[in-house]
């Protein structure tokens, strides 16, 4: 596109190509914002200690290759955000979690939810938000699936709901 190029995209820089299509997902609250995208994930993938994304300008295209750091099992586990709940001291996962632990390897933000459980008792989607500062609807897929893969059970119902470990 006219005007834009990787280096301003990294800035924040945006162009909208169809208008009605973003502003679509501006009212489902698809998007946060407009330019936040790009910069939001190198921020993130340094904060992971992740190498930069490579960016590929393919003239009517771009491809943004993302790559895992260097020795990693591909769930990412031990890449988490100073801001995320953190795991216990020696970086394992509790016993109770291992007992009812699916037969796929779980992602660093499953077992830290399941560490939050140990501790707390349970945990609320809102709670879920604030700890890995993420959106409600990552927060509700999340718990989601480690419902339906056994992880966790759902206790109450609209506010009143949480989630605790599975006995």
């Amino acid at each position: 596109m006219p005007g834009v190029t990787i280096s301003r995209m990294k800035e924040g820089y945006s162009q909208i190509r169809n208008r009605a299509l973003a502003h679509a997902f501006s009212y489902m609250n698809l998007i946060e914002g407009w330019g936040t995208g790009i910069p939001r994930l190198l921020r993130e993938m340094k904060e992971y200690g992740l190498p930069e994304p490579e960016f590929v300008d393919m003239e009517i295209a771009l491809r943004i290759n993302l790559y895992r750091a260097a020795g990693t099992a591909q769930g990412g586990a031990g890449l988490e955000p100073e801001s995320a709940l953190k795991m216990h001291e020696n970086g394992k996962v509790h016993a109770k979690c291992a007992k009812s632990a699916p037969k796929r390897d779980l992602t660093a933000q499953e077992i830290q939810i399941m560490d939050y459980i140990i501790v707390n008792g349970s945990i609320t989607s809102a709670q879920l938000m604030e700890a890995l500062n993420i959106k409600k609807r990552r927060a509700q897929v999340i718990l989601r699936h480690m419902v339906e893969d056994g992880l966790i059970r759902k206790k109450g119902a609209s506010r009143n709901t949480n989630y605790v470990l599975v006995e």
